[in-house]
């Protein structure tokens, strides 16, 4: 269970890191990027349960397959999307794919980035 923390906490702080707050000038851009930041902040939370459920499975000794694919489901979906809306106001997302461990295995999850706006 540390482990899984101490691997969310890093998602965490890496999302924080790569994803930027601008104060632009255009409205627009601007709450583009925050909308990228509520994403970002909705994958982590995203993560978190998925770690504390796959956990409570395999101390169950049961598998965290589900979970981890409906982990990935529900985090690419809220990737795409973003990505389209961003696209829409001149501002580029991309994934960008970090490990977490979840259950014991290790996972590739897709916060959001934005390279140019």
């Amino acid at each position: 269970m540390k482990t899984s923390f101490r691997i969310v906490v890093f998602v965490l702080l890496g999302i924080l890191m790569i994803c930027p707050i601008a104060y632009a000038e255009d409205a627009t851009i601007t709450r583009t990027l925050e909308a990228v930041d509520r994403t970002n902040i909705r994958i982590t939370d995203t993560i978190t349960n998925a770690v504390v459920v796959a956990d409570t499975l395999v101390n169950n000794n049961v598998s965290p397959d589900v979970i981890i694919a409906s982990l990935i489901n529900r985090t690419n979906i809220m990737t795409a999307v973003m990505i389209k809306k961003a696209a829409q106001n001149s501002v580029t997302v991309v994934c960008e794919y970090v490990e977490v461990e979840i259950g014991g295995k290790t996972v590739l999850v897709d916060p959001c980035r934005v390279i140019n706006y």
